[in-house]
């Protein structure tokens, strides 16, 4: 079976699939695909692709995303308790794909002639999840201010503090003016510090933090701010903590809903494959074959899909258990070799 699938190339049909998956998972399922062998499954696997195929074509591209598969993410919060707001980012996103995928297949009329994505029609809503992170998180992917009283607390003394250390450092610049090399403030090294001649570093009371590569110019942090820096950098780490502790609810949130969560992401990943077939059988304008178990092979107008439609001379050909050899003659310009790949 190895030499036969090397011979006919099937590593490179792979290949050509895979270049419309959107996720690694569905990636993988192709990179392994073998060929079916039992009749049933053979049927099953070419409607699935056939009636995606007319989906698409009848309805446009699917809305899938490029790296949807949460599985290392939803592990994670199984495993930690804990998601970094990326993560929950990317929870939101997908569960936004959810609600896309299941209003492209709302606009299908009759179901009924879609027998094998039926279970796309149905996919389980998590939309109080999403009305849960919506509380939570903005439009921007920020931690809301009012996420919690702590946190809005919080970030309202930050707010207040900074607004006194312009405040302040205004001051400090008009204060020293004639010892600048220029009237404003730098960050240097995190810290707040003005830019002081070399010649009057002396007459500013501070800490330096760095020195021009000319050597002209000390940056110092003034002694009036230090007090105001500190509170503003106590106030960030409580910040910080009241986000991680906002981080932890969103997660425990999220988990209650993994087991629905991890089922349709199992269909939307096999759906990724699916899709990916099916991208790529419009893109070579193929056609699903009519199986049968009566020996019976018969091509019609039938081209390699590796090779340049354009170019590549359609072949009709016909065997069945009366004829189950076919004998091919004729000069070495790859014609036979087109014929036995086909």
């Amino acid at each position: 079976m190895g030499f036969d699938l090397k011979t006919l190339e099937y590593q490179h049909i792979l290949d050509k699939v895979n270049q419309h998956v959107y996720t690694q998972t569905a990636s993988n399922i192709v990179k392994n695909l073998k060929p079916y062998t039992n009749y049933q499954t053979i049927k099953e696997e070419l409607l699935k692709t056939d009636e995606l195929s007319k989906l698409i074509m009848a309805y446009g591209k699917t809305p899938l995303i490029h790296d949807f598969d949460i599985y290392d993410i939803l592990k994670k919060a199984k495993q930690t308790g804990f998601l970094s707001l990326e993560d929950v980012l990317m929870i939101r996103l997908y569960l936004n794909l959810e609600d896309e995928i299941r209003t492209y297949f709302q606009k299908v009329k009759e179901k009924k002639y879609y027998q094998t994505i039926e279970p796309y029609f149905d996919l389980i809503k998590h939309h109080k999840l999403l009305e849960t992170l919506e509380e939570y998180i903005d439009d921007k992917g920020l931690i809301k201010d009012q996420a919690t009283k702590e946190l809005y607390g919080i970030r309202k003394t930050i707010k207040k503090s900074l607004e006194k250390l312009n405040e302040v450092l205004s001051k400090i610049v008009s204060k020293y003016s004639a010892y600048l090399n220029e009237n404003m403030v730098v960050l240097r090294n995190g810290r707040y510090c003005i830019g002081v001649k070399d010649t009057y570093k002396n007459k500013v009371n501070g800490i330096v933090h760095d020195i021009s590569q000319s050597k002209q110019t000390v940056y110092i942090e003034p002694e009036d701010i230090r007090q105001i820096t500190a509170n503003i950098e106590h106030q960030k780490n409580l910040e910080l903590q009241e986000l991680n502790r906002i981080l932890m609810i969103i997660t425990e949130k999220i988990l209650t809903y993994e087991e629905t969560i991890s089922s349709n992401l199992d269909l939307l990943t096999y759906l990724d494959f699916i899709n990916a077939k099916a991208t790529y059988a419009i893109k070579i304008d193929a056609r699903m074959p009519k199986i049968n178990q009566t020996q019976k092979i018969e091509l019609i107008n039938a081209r390699h899909p590796l090779l340049d439609p354009n170019k590549v001379v359609p072949l009709n050909l016909s065997l069945d258990k009366n004829k189950p050899i076919i004998l091919i003659t004729g000069p070495n310009t790859g014609g036979k070799t087109v014929v036995l790949k086909t």
